[in-house]
């Protein structure tokens, strides 16, 4: 799987016909499947995840987001406490900014010194 198109992705045009061409990577690699058990087998599997849900992201298809996404509020919930707790620590930065600012640690414009 690939979570964006190939760099060698491309077209031409032959016989009046036009192709869509690319050129699969020689690279191969492999899983060492004595290495899936325990933290091996659920990292594994949280990169395959990981790369099918960034390949159906890209795709646009909402019915293949909605697919990942589902009815329920669990997505909703996830992302309204991620943005939460993301802006709590960036107001604890902002904090730790002013009194480093105050304290001289930090050279700042006028506008930051308030």
């Amino acid at each position: 799987m690939q979570a964006q198109s190939d760099p060698f992705l491309g077209w031409t045009s032959m016989a009046g016909r036009d192709y869509l061409v690319r050129q699969l990577s020689d690279h191969k690699a492999g899983i060492d499947d004595t290495q899936l058990e325990g933290n091996g087998l659920t990292e594994y599997a949280r990169v395959c995840g990981e790369v099918l849900a960034k390949g159906h992201a890209r795709s646009g298809d909402a019915m293949q987001l909605l697919g990942y996404c589902g009815t329920g509020n669990r997505l909703d919930d996830a992302i309204a406490n991620f943005a939460a707790a993301y802006a709590e620590q960036t107001e604890r930065d902002y904090d730790s900014l002013k009194k480093a600012i105050k304290a001289g640690k930090i050279k700042a414009s006028p506008i930051l010194r308030n």
